[in-house]
């Protein structure tokens, strides 16, 4: 997964939270497979990318360990 969404994911996610979802990228109203390939594979190129290609995640379900209350949560 490209750096900047793992930064963004961790800064929003609970440590212990498992994510099931997908990484899009849209092009022109439609995902784009071919562009989301070319992020992840930028490399040193990624910031161009991320400006140009912006990518989504969807996240379909996510489990935490334990809520605030001590129980698990489902979100």
């Amino acid at each position: 997964m490209p750096s900047d969404i793992t930064r963004a994911i961790r800064a929003a996610v609970p440590l212990g939270a498992v994510l099931d979802g997908e990484l899009i990228v849209f092009e022109r109203g439609r995902t784009n497979f071919a562009q989301l390939q070319r992020r992840v594979t930028a490399g040193r190129g990624l910031l161009r990318l991320a400006h140009e290609c912006p990518a989504h995640y969807v996240l379909w379900q996510g489990v935490t360990r334990v809520d605030l209350r001590g129980r698990d949560t489902l979100f």
